[in-house]
C-alpha cells in the first residue's frame, strides 16, 4: 500500500473512532458529513475495509474458493459454504457500506430503553381495560405492532440498514469446519469415498481481512458392481424384477446417493400406481457393500420390507363421491346423482356430468393408481371453475374409497388494469377492463370480454419534428370449453391431456396520422397439455378482415406508397386497401419456469402459420379460378386483397440463477415469413401484422420501436446528413439475441445491465430499400448491437422497468463508422434529437 493510502486509511480509522466521542450541538449534521466522506474514501480503499469496520481480534471474510475439483462443479461446492461473504460488485461492497452508514444513526441502547418503557406503559393501559372489550383487542394489536417494530430495529437495524445494507461477514472458524464436513459428505454421496478436503486460511492481520481456500483431493470414484432386489412380498418382487429396465441404479454407474434416493421414489410410485395406496418409501432399505478386493467397487442391495404388523396390500378402487359446493354458501349437499363409477353430491345441478367424468381418468382403473389421481386433480383444478379441488381416501375391506371436495369460484369476475407506457419521451396511458363468466350457458365453459384503450408516443414520416400519440381501441370476446369440440365424437380421444377449445372474436380500431384501420378477427384454437410443461395448439381457422376506407388514409402518405410501388416495385401499398387474411396455425410450447418467478428454467415456443389456402380454394370452388390460377394475378376475391404466405417463428428463453440476488436471462428470437405461389414482385407482399419488426423496449433497446433494419439499409437522410428513424421497417427474416444481468440492489430495487444483438432482412433484394436483402456471406456484419443499463422496481405482483439503451454497433454505416462507442454521451431522455440513445419505460421484465 502506498504512503498516501496508508495516510488515508489512518485518517478513516481516526474519523470512525472519533464519531462516538463527538459531543457537539449539531452532532447529527456532523455525523452525516463525516459518514459521506467515509463512504467515498472506503470505495478508494477496498483492501482496508476490514481494518476500518471490524473490531480488534476479528477478521472480515472477503473471499472463499475451492480448488482441485476436476469432476464436480465448483458452483455446487460453493453452495455448501456455511458462511457467506458480503455481496461484491466488481470488488466493491456497497451494501456493507450502506449498513455501516446506517449503523452510525442507530442507538440500540436507546431503543432497548424505549422498548422497556413502551412495554410498561402499554401493560398499564391494558390492565385498566376489560379483556373481552374491543378496545382491549385494538390496544393489544397496536402494542404488538410497535414492540415488533422496535425489536426488528434492535436485531436487524433501522430501515436503511435492512433495505439497503448487509451486516459484515465476520469470519467464524466453526463454520469453516462445518463447511469441510459438508464438502466431504457431498463427495462421499457422489461416489468419492476417499476424497480429502483441507482448508487454508490466509489472513492479513494489519488489514484484518481473511481468505479461505478449500483444497480438494478427489482420489478415485466408486462404481456399482451389482444391483439386487429383495422383497418380502412375492407380488412386489415381480413388480421390481419386471421393471429393472427403468431402474435409476444400474451396474457400471457411478455410485450416487441422489440416484438411490430417486430409485426409492420410483419404487414407491410404481407400487402406488398398482394399488399399494399405503406403501411408504420408509419400507425400502438400500445396503451398499464395499468389501471388495478392488477398493472402487460397490454391491447394492435394495430391500422392500413388509410393514412391522401385517403385509403389503393392493387396494381395489372403491366408491367415488364428488362433493360440489357453491361459492360463498354453506356446504350443503341435498341432492345427488348416482352413476356406476361416481356419485355427485351438490345443491345445484349446474354442471355437465360428461365433462367432469372426462377429467377423471382414474375412474377406468381397477386398482388404486396414484398417477391417475394426481392427473385428475390437475385436470379439475385447471378448468378455472373451482377455487380448490381436494382428494381424500379411506380404506375399507380391501378397497380405496375416494372423496373429492370442490368449491366453486365466483361465477362473475371483473378485472381492471391502468398504466402508462413511455415511448419517444411521451407518456401514454392504457386501460384494460375485463369481465368473466364461469360455467357460461351451463356448459362449464369460460366466457370473457376484454376491452382495451391505449395511447403511445410515435414519430411520423410526415411529422418529423413532433411527437403524436397513436391510439388503439379494441374489444375481444372469447368462449373456452374444457374439451376438444370436433365433429364425429373425435374430441373424446384426448380426455387426459387437459384439452381446451377456444373461440374468439375481436374488433380493433387503430388511429394514426398516416391512416386509420379497423380489424375484425375470428379464431378457433385447440390445445392439449400432456403434462404441466408441454402444450400443443392448433388453430384451423384464423380469419382477419381489415378495412381502410380511402378517406382514412393521409393523401401524402398514399402518394408516397404509390410512388414507391411505381418506381421501385414496393408492394406495401397492398396493405392499405381492404384485405382478408386466413391462416392455419400450430404451436408447441415448453415451459419449466415457475409463475411470477423468472429466476431459473427454460421456455420455448415454436410456431407455424400457413395463410391464404382457404380463400384460394374458395375461389376455385366458386368459379373464380382466374383470380388465383396465374401466379402473377392480382390475388383478389370479391374485391378483397388476399395474401398467401407461410411464417415460422421460434422464441427461446433461458434463466440462470447466479445467486440469490442475481439472475442472467437470455432470449433468442428468430423467424422467417414469405409469400407463396407468387412470382411477380408487385404481388410479393404480406399482411402488415405478419412482418417482423425489431427495436423497442422488449427488443433492440438502443433503437425506437420497429425502427431497426432491414440489413444495412440506410433510412432517409435528414438535412444534416444523418439517418432518420421515423418510419416502421418491416422484414421477412429476423434474428435477435438478448442477454440481461439482473441484480437485486436493496429491497424492491433492482439493477440491470443488458446487451442486445440482432436485425431483420428481406428474403429477396428490395429495390425500395437497398441493402435490405439477406446475404449469407455478409449478414453477420449487419447484426446490430445495443447495450445499456436499467432500473426495476420489483413489487412481486407488479414490476416497473426503466431502461436506457445505446447503439454500440450500427450496421448501416451511420456517421461513417459502424462502431459508435466513441460517440456515446449522456443525452436528454426527453429529446428525440439524438438518435444514439433510446429511453423506454414498461411494466414487467422485457423477457
Amino acid at each position: 500500500m502506498s504512503y498516501c493510502s496508508r495516510f488515508l486509511s489512518c485518517l478513516l480509522i481516526f474519523i470512525n473512532q472519533s464519531l462516538s466521542a463527538i459531543k457537539a450541538q449539531h452532532i447529527r449534521q456532523i455525523r452525516t458529513s463525516i459518514t459521506m466522506v467515509t463512504m467515498v474514501l472506503a470505495f478508494l480503499l477496498q483492501g482496508c475495509v476490514g481494518k476500518l469496520f471490524v473490531k480488534k481480534g476479528q477478521y472480515l471474510l472477503t473471499q472463499q474458493k475451492v480448488s482441485g475439483n476436476k469432476r464436480l462443479d465448483s458452483e455446487k461446492l460453493e453452495s455448501l459454504f456455511r458462511q457467506k461473504t458480503n455481496n461484491q460488485i466488481v470488488g466493491f461492497m456497497p451494501q456493507l457500506y450502506c449498513y455501516l452508514v446506517g449503523e452510525r444513526f442507530l442507538n440500540r441502547d436507546k431503543l432497548k430503553r424505549e422498548l422497556d418503557s413502551l412495554s410498561v406503559r402499554y401493560q398499564r393501559q391494558l390492565n385498566a381495560l376489560d379483556q373481552a372489550s374491543d378496545e382491549y383487542q385494538k390496544l393489544e394489536i397496536e402494542r404488538e405492532k410497535k414492540l415488533d417494530d422496535l425489536n426488528r430495529k434492535i436485531k436487524q437495524g433501522n430501515w436503511f440498514m435492512r433495505n439497503f445494507g448487509e451486516p459484515p461477514s465476520i469470519y467464524d472458524s466453526a463454520l469453516t469446519s462445518e463447511t469441510l464436513r459438508e464438502i466431504k459428505a457431498y463427495y462421499f454421496n457422489q461416489g468419492f469415498f476417499y476424497t480429502e478436503v483441507t482448508a487454508k486460511i490466509d489472513t492479513t492481520k494489519r488489514l484484518q481481512n481473511i481468505i479461505v481456500k478449500y483444497k480438494i483431493d478427489e482420489a478415485g470414484v466408486q462404481r456399482i458392481d451389482s444391483v439386487r432386489y429383495v422383497a418380502d412380498d412375492p407380488v412386489v418382487q415381480h413388480f421390481l424384477d419386471s421393471t429393472k429396465g427403468d431402474a435409476l441404479v444400474k451396474k457400471g454407474m457411478r455410485f450416487n446417493r441422489d440416484n438411490q434416493v430417486a430409485e426409492r421414489e420410483r419404487i414407491e410410485r410404481l407400487l402406488r400406481n398398482n394399488g399399494y395406496l399405503t406403501f411408504s418409501r420408509s419400507l425400502i432399505t438400500i445396503n451398499n457393500d464395499t468389501a471388495f478386493a478392488w477398493r472402487y467397487k460397490v454391491s447394492t442391495t435394495i430391500i422392500v420390507r413388509n410393514p412391522p404388523r401385517g403385509k403389503l396390500m393392493a387396494y381395489l378402487r372403491g366408491e367415488t363421491n364428488f362433493y360440489i359446493a357453491e361459492s360463498g354458501e354453506a356446504a350443503t349437499f341435498p341432492d345427488s346423482l348416482e352413476r356406476p363409477d361416481v356419485t355427485y353430491r351438490y345443491s345445484r345441478r349446474n354442471f355437465r356430468e360428461s365433462i367432469l367424468k372426462s377429467k377423471m381418468p382414474f375412474l377406468k382403473d381397477r386398482y388404486y393408481n396414484q398417477d391417475h389421481i394426481v392427473r385428475s386433480q390437475v385436470a379439475l383444478s385447471t378448468m378455472d371453475l373451482y377455487r380448490f379441488v381436494n382428494f381424500n381416501y379411506d380404506t375399507v375391506s380391501g378397497k380405496a374409497n375416494i372423496k373429492i371436495n370442490a368449491i366453486k369460484l365466483p361465477r362473475f369476475e371483473i378485472s381492471n388494469e391502468l398504466g402508462a407506457v413511455l415511448s419517444f419521451g411521451a407518456p401514454g396511458p392504457y386501460v384494460n377492463l375485463g369481465f368473466k363468466v364461469r360455467n357460461a350457458f351451463g356448459t362449464m365453459s369460460i366466457f370473457e370480454v376484454n376491452g382495451r384503450y391505449s395511447e403511445e408516443g410515435q414519430l411520423s414520416v410526415f411529422l418529423p419534428d413532433s411527437i403524436y400519440r397513436s391510439r388503439e381501441l379494441g374489444v375481444t370476446s372469447s368462449l373456452t370449453f374444457p374439451s376438444i369440440l370436433i365433429p364425429f365424437g373425435l374430441g373424446t380421444l384426448f380426455p387426459s391431456l387437459t384439452p381446451r377449445t377456444r373461440f374468439s372474436v375481436s374488433l380493433v380500431d387503430n388511429f394514426r396520422p398516416e391512416y386509420s384501420r379497423t380489424q375484425l378477427r375470428f379464431n378457433v384454437t385447440y390445445t392439449v397439455q400432456p403434462n404441466s410443461r408441454v402444450t400443443y395448439g392448433v388453430s384451423p381457422a384464423d380469419i382477419s378482415f381489415n378495412w381502410i376506407p380511402p378517406d382514412r388514409i393521409n393523401a401524402k402518405f398514399f402518394e408516397f406508397l404509390l410512388q414507391q410501388a411505381l418506381e421501385r416495385g414496393d408492394a406495401r401499398i397492398l396493405n392499405f386497401r381492404n384485405y382478408v387474411t386466413t391462416a392455419f396455425t400450430g404451436f408447441y410450447a415448453y415451459n419449466t419456469i415457475i409463475q411470477n418467478n423468472n429466476r431459473r428454467g427454460d421456455y420455448a415456443r415454436l410456431g407455424l402459420e400457413f395463410g391464404g389456402a382457404a380463400p384460394t380454394a374458395l375461389g376455385y370452388i366458386l368459379g373464380q379460378q382466374a383470380a388465383f390460377a396465374d401466379r402473377n394475378s392480382s390475388n383478389q376475391l370479391w374485391g378483397l386483397q388476399v395474401f398467401r404466405y407461410y411464417r415460422l417463428n421460434a422464441d427461446l428463453r433461458r434463466y440462470f440463477e447466479i445467486n440469490k440476488k442475481a439472475v442472467f436471462a437470455t432470449h433468442l428470437n428468430m423467424g422467417i415469413v414469405s409469400p407463396w405461389a407468387t412470382e411477380n414482385a408487385s404481388n410479393a407482399s404480406l399482411p402488415w401484422e405478419k412482418y417482423f419488426f425489431v427495436g423497442g423496449p422488449t427488443s433492440m433497446r438502443g433503437w425506437f420501436s420497429r425502427r431497426l433494419g432491414p440489413g444495412s439499409y440506410y433510412p432517409t437522410v435528414d438535412e444534416n446528413g444523418g439517418a432518420t428513424y421515423f418510419s416502421d421497417q418491416p422484414g421477412e427474416l429476423m434474428l435477435e439475441l438478448n442477454g440481461e444481468l439482473r441484480q437485486k440492489i436493496a429491497g424492491f430495487l433492482e439493477g440491470a445491465a443488458f446487451i442486445d444483438m440482432g436485425n431483420i432482412w428481406s428474403v429477396r433484394d428490395d429495390a425500395a430499400r437497398p441493402g435490405a436483402g439477406f446475404r449469407s456471406d455478409k449478414f453477420w456484419r449487419e447484426i446490430a448491437i445495443a447495450g445499456g443499463l436499467g432500473i426495476r422496481l420489483n413489487f412481486d405482483i407488479l414490476i416497473f422497468r426503466f431502461d436506457m439503451g445505446a447503439k454500440l454497433y450500427v450496421p448501416n454505416d451511420q456517421y461513417g463508422s459502424r462502431w459508435q462507442i466513441q460517440n456515446l454521451k449522456l443525452p436528454n431522455p426527453f429529446s428525440t434529437a439524438d438518435p444514439m440513445y433510446n429511453y423506454s419505460f414498461g411494466v414487467g421484465y422485457p423477457f
